[in-house]
């Protein structure tokens, strides 16, 4: 049986073809990261190519409308938590389709396939933890910022080299391990001391903006905090990328104004979009903290 698993590039991503790669121990398996971006072009441009699985997986991706019919085939399985990927559920046609507003796409898994039964693995359960904890950002795990840490260290494609290092779970950091925790943590300190933050209330919100192409859940979080705002947008110039987060009494979502400021999407609490010209004149009306 040959599988194939097309996953996002990000922890959640990872963690969540380890598991499906865990479901296919005696197939043969390819596993390839794809940006949400990248998805239509991979998908036109290879299509024959596709077929020829017996089963392709896209995790953790929500993707274009026009990507949608590329989708629709009987050997595709669809898997994925974010909530604006909901209205395009009655889209797919033929496929199997795993849509669930869930904290991340790897508890989705765990949960729907009942790995937690089918695995008894307490290293693996303390794994998956770790990951939600991260991608949904409520930090219940101790080892949530690590591991995520660690997944940031690795060169792409991030997902096999953590499959490989993790397969069987959670386990002692080895010292490379530890040491790129402690240097991940050490450049998001620099990071922070160098924000220039900007304000602006929106909607009966203190929204805080900056530059920031590191550390974005870390940083956002710290500006939340520390400046009390409801919402967080974060510019990345390099890709022309914009990282929104709110707290749980925003009136304002953020995946509603991804969608409005730049064609993107995500979460409520947690979305993302282009930089765009509209874009860049809403942050142009902020003021300095």
């Amino acid at each position: 049986m040959n599988v194939l698993i097309l996953t996002d590039s990000d922890l959640d991503g990872s963690g969540a073809a380890l598991l499906i790669n865990k479901l296919y121990s005696s197939a043969k398996v390819r596993i390839e990261e794809v940006f949400k971006s990248d998805l239509f072009g991979l998908l036109k441009s290879r299509r024959t190519e596709l077929e020829l699985y017996d089963v392709v997986y896209l995790l953790d991706i929500d993707p274009e409308l026009e990507s949608i019919p590329h989708l629709s085939k009987p050997n595709f399985v669809i898997i994925d938590h974010h909530e604006t990927h909901m209205e395009k559920k009655k889209l797919y046609k033929e496929c199997k389709v795993i849509v669930e507003v869930y904290e991340s796409c790897a508890k989705l898994i765990y949960d729907k396939f009942k790995m937690a039964k089918m695995f008894n693995n307490p290293e693996l359960d303390s794994l998956i933890k770790a990951i939600n904890g991260y991608d949904c950002y409520s930090l219940d795990h101790p080892d949530s910022l690590k591991l995520n840490a660690i997944h940031r260290t690795y060169n792409r494609p991030k997902a096999p080299k953590f499959i490989n290092s993790f397969s069987e779970g959670l386990r002692p950091y080895t010292d490379q391990e530890r040491n790129s925790i402690k240097i991940y943590f050490t450049k998001l300190k620099n990071t922070i001391d160098a924000i220039e933050p900007v304000a602006l209330e929106y909607k009966g919100d203190k929204i805080v903006a900056a530059l920031c192409s590191f550390g974005i859940n870390e940083v956002a979080h710290y500006m939340l905090k520390t400046y009390k705002a409801q919402c967080c947008l974060l510019v990345n110039i390099a890709p022309k990328m914009v990282s929104i987060r709110c707290t749980e009494d925003a009136n304002i979502s953020a995946c509603l104004l991804a969608e409005t400021l730049g064609d993107g999407g995500g979460h409520i609490k947690s979305a993302g979009c282009k930089l765009t010209d509209k874009t860049i004149k809403f942050i142009e009306l902020f003021q300095p903290c």
